[in-house]
């Protein structure tokens, strides 16, 4: 079984994230009973491997290189469609005893159907064995014939850490199981994977939008020398009178409105003691179109000056 513990091995660190075992790491190699039950007493007729065989096709392998992850894809595709032409199940499990650390029973189930032995690879006198108990549920739900299919399974220990793993027939052994994953090569992927995260979220972030770009007002050369430009839709279809009237100018009123608000604050004389007035040194505009009248002036004398 050395050379078993060696198709172990190439399957274990094939993974890049699992810890790198060596053969001394690979024990208790044994064998797994497993009962079936199928629709027919006869069996399908293919014909196993026994013991012999398969030690014997590992020893022509020996000084070979281990298997690639491209050529064990490239086997599992070879295989693709035979389980495409499959028809109507006619093989079902008996157990439902969760004994495989990663395996559950329906996994070790379709494992064993696909690369199971038919025939006892050892004997219990040569290897360990494991017999799995039958459950009579499941076994009576399908009302077949029981039958027994054979698996080899080997432990790994690396430190505190260990596993266990089956193994059929095939050259090299198909092997299902869970490996033992190293933490620093873990922790290297899962840094990669945040960077990588990081990145894209950064790319696809959206941009802040620029903010608009407040134009000055045209100063007044530039408004004389911009052209004149047609009155909107809606002033052209207005009467005549209303355009005047809507583009008239309101300067006379805000400046009338703005002469009202404002203090006049312009000096004025003392009024005199004979009761004629004067007006302001300034006069506005209001008083300017509206006159009052001018008083008769009268001549004023000065003490010690006769009138004449």
């Amino acid at each position: 079984m050395e050379r078993l513990a060696e198709q172990i091995v190439d399957w274990h660190n094939r993974h890049p994230l699992a810890r790198r075992i060596a053969v001394g790491d690979v024990h208790t190699v044994g064998v797994v009973a497993l009962p079936f039950v199928r629709a027919s007493a006869e069996a399908s007729g293919v014909v196993e491997p026994v013991l012999t065989d398969v030690v014997s096709a590992f020893d022509a392998l020996h000084g070979s290189p281990p298997l690639s992850r491209w050529a064990a894809w490239k086997q599992r595709l070879t295989h693709l469609p035979d389980l495409l032409r499959r028809g109507p199940r006619t093989q079902w499990r008996a157990f439902s005893e969760k004994f495989l650390p990663g395996l559950s029973p329906a996994q070790v189930e379709r494992f064993a159907l696909a690369h199971g032995f038919t025939e006892a690879p050892a004997t219990p006198d040569s290897q360990p064995w494991r017999v799995i108990v039958i459950d009579e549920s499941l076994a009576s739900s399908h009302g077949g014939w029981p039958f027994e299919l054979y698996l080899m399974t080997a432990g790994i220990d690396v430190g505190s850490a260990r596993t266990r793993v089956l193994a059929g027939r095939g050259i090299p052994s198909e092997i299902a199981g869970r490996r033992l994953w190293d933490p620093i090569r873990l922790g290297a992927a899962g840094a990669l994977l945040a960077v990588l995260i990081a990145v894209a979220a950064w790319m696809l972030w959206p941009r802040h939008a620029a903010e608009p770009v407040v134009a000055p007002p045209p100063s007044a050369a530039s408004a004389a020398s911009e052209p004149t430009r047609p009155p909107p839709a809606s002033t052209a279809s207005m009467p005549d009178s209303a355009v005047v009237a809507a583009s008239a100018p309101e300067a006379p009123a805000s400046e009338a409105a703005r002469e009202a608000s404002q203090p006049d604050i312009r000096p004025r004389l003392v009024e005199r003691t004979d009761g004629i007035k004067r007006p302001p040194i300034l006069r506005s505009d209001k008083a300017a179109e509206t006159p009052a009248e001018k008083p008769e002036e009268k001549p004023t004398f000065f003490p010690g000056q006769e009138k004449k």
